[in-house]
């Protein structure tokens, strides 16, 4: 069982996203901003993080970032509704393990979490 952190400003998708990654068996964290998050990530690092892109306090940017400096091992995905070429070319260039479309979350999360602990 693996510790996943779930960050997204909107307690609708965390509970979305807690639901069907805890239905993989995986003990769920959840916080709602990118400060709570970067602060929660100097005293404990989960084994996979999925965060949402656009915060109010920040972005998801600067998680994949801090996480990639701590420690690049831990796999972060980033779901996001801005799709657009750049937005996912920074957050690879950032140290993300992948980037989901937030409408395509349901399909997809399960098999890159999956693909990310393995890589871990």
């Amino acid at each position: 069982m693996a510790k996943i952190l779930i960050v997204d400003d909107s307690l609708w998708w965390r509970k979305r996203m807690s639901k069907l990654v805890e239905s993989m068996g995986h003990e769920i964290m959840t916080l709602g901003c990118v400060e709570n998050t970067l602060n929660a990530l100097n005293l404990s690092l989960p084994d996979c993080i999925i965060t949402d892109l656009i915060m109010p306090d920040g972005e998801g940017f600067q998680i994949v970032e801090a996480v990639n400096k701590k420690n690049p091992q831990i796999p972060v995905i980033v779901l996001t509704a801005d799709f657009q070429e750049e937005t996912i070319k920074r957050c690879k260039e950032l140290g993300a393990f992948e980037v989901i479309q937030k409408e395509l979350v349901k399909k997809s999360l399960a098999d890159i979490v999956t693909r990310a602990l393995e890589k871990s």
